[in-house]
């Protein structure tokens, strides 16, 4: 009734898929190292993040100011 064989690519489609997850999966990983690092505590949006989008996401934690040095700048300060 069913069949299971492998065809000849789903086991190169299987490697690159397991390859796609542990490479994200590295990523998440290291962005939460560097968030912690940092100083931040609210981490988890961004490592979630981090694993569908993986070295993108990882870029823009690299260039996060310190939790210490960072502000929101006020209105007056805009002008």
């Amino acid at each position: 009734m069913f069949k299971f064989d492998l065809v000849s690519g789903a086991l190169l489609q299987f490697t690159l898929v397991f390859i796609f997850l542990l490479y994200n999966v590295i990523c998440a990983v290291i962005t939460n190292r560097v968030m912690t690092y940092k100083g931040y505590e609210d981490s988890p949006g961004w490592t979630i993040a981090a694993l569908f989008f993986g070295i993108f996401v990882l870029i823009g934690v690299a260039g996060l100011p310190l939790a210490k040095d960072a502000h929101l700048p006020s209105r007056s300060e805009e002008a």
